[in-house]
């Protein structure tokens, strides 16, 4: 719906057969034959209808654009890595390293300095924040891919989510801040699939449903 909507796309060519019918009104005689009248509808057709592509020409033209389709959807490694460094982090006067990180619907903020290993959540040592042991050691999995986990301090802040989904978040920010400190790291971190979000969300509950997928009870009478 819009302006966009309104636009006959036929609107040109309708104009172009007004103006050959008003040429022939203006030309045409009584005692004209039909030779005569054929020629002078040929004049009108070539004065305003503008001439039809050949079906060669069609195909030609198709032909190119697909190409040039191609060419735009050509993948070019440079250029891929060149805008994939401008979204690493950079470590500022303090030593920091800041990246934000997302799973489900937490959202982590995360700063890295170099250091003896600490790590700070929520104002919280992670031992405390985080008791289940698997959530601590996802949290500390780009760190052990870098061969240096004792040589990094982190501070963090997180929220929303549960702590499953928070400790994705927290994961995925020390990934990207680590990158600024080596780029060596990314390599890495890519090989092991740390620098990308995990996109699964919590399915919806549908109507006449108990929950997502879940079925009521069918009852035959």
């Amino acid at each position: 719906d819009g302006p966009a909507a309104d636009i006959d796309p036929y609107l040109p060519h309708r104009i172009n057969m007004d103006n050959a019918k008003a040429y022939i009104r203006e030309h045409i005689r009584d005692d004209m034959s039909d030779e005569e009248l054929y020629d002078l509808v040929h004049q009108a057709m070539e004065k305003h209808i503008p001439p039809m592509k050949s079906v060669e020409q069609i195909q030609a033209d198709e032909v190119e654009e697909e190409l040039r389709a191609k060419e735009r959807r050509r993948f070019d490694p440079e250029k891929a890595r060149l805008e994939a460094l401008k979204k690493i982090p950079v470590v500022d006067s303090l030593g920091r390293a800041y990246a934000t990180g997302k799973r489900k619907t937490s959202v982590a903020r995360v700063w890295v300095t170099e250091g003896t290993g600490n790590m700070i959540v929520n104002k919280k040592m992670m031992v405390d924040y985080f008791p289940r042991l698997e959530l601590r050691e996802e949290i500390y999995r780009p760190l052990q891919v870098t061969g240096k986990p004792l040589n990094y301090d982190i501070w963090c802040t997180v929220k929303g989510g549960g702590t499953t989904g928070q400790a994705g978040a927290i994961k995925l920010g020390v990934a990207r801040a680590l990158q600024a400190f080596d780029p060596e790291y990314r390599t890495k971190f890519k090989s092991e699939k740390l620098l990308t979000r995990d996109e699964r969300q919590v399915e919806r509950k549908k109507p006449g449903q108990p929950k997502a997928r879940k079925k009521f009870q069918w009852v035959k009478r």
